[in-house]
């Protein structure tokens, strides 16, 4: 099933998957109203509203004396928290949660759960300038 709308900002784009608008200049997505998304999707989403991130810390209590914190991170507007749990029913991980008061996070950062999402960027790469700034 498709829904058809116009290319919005990414707070409207999610509100509008929902409800169809008239085919004249507008694109088809797969409809979120489905459990399951699309590799092309979640890589297309992921462009616009995500990061990466590598954290190391000095950690004396640690053996090697250093922690090491690999994220990966969606925030988006809270009315769109829908969204967020589609991703994380997709990848099977990550942890949802409030940021600040209109903000939503997903966050991956399990060492055992990191790899699924390196795996599926490697399949489903970036598409925009964030392809730089995530190599």
């Amino acid at each position: 099933m498709f829904l058809i709308f116009k290319k919005p900002s990414a707070s409207k784009f999610i509100s509008q998957i929902y409800s169809p608008l008239s085919p004249k200049n507008n694109i088809i997505v797969p409809s979120l109203a489905q459990n399951k998304l699309e590799p092309g999707f979640v890589t297309g989403f992921t462009d616009g509203e995500r990061s990466f991130g590598l954290y190391i810390y000095n950690n004396t209590a640690s053996k090697i004396g250093w922690y090491v914190l690999m994220d990966y991170k969606i925030t988006i507007h809270l009315r769109d928290k829908d969204i967020l749990y589609k991703i994380k029913n997709y990848f099977g991980a990550g942890v949802i949660s409030k940021h600040g008061e209109t903000l939503t996070n997903y966050s991956i950062r399990s060492i055992k759960d990191i790899p699924s999402v390196v795996n599926h960027f490697y399949k489903f790469p970036l598409k925009t300038k964030n392809k730089k700034q995530q190599n």
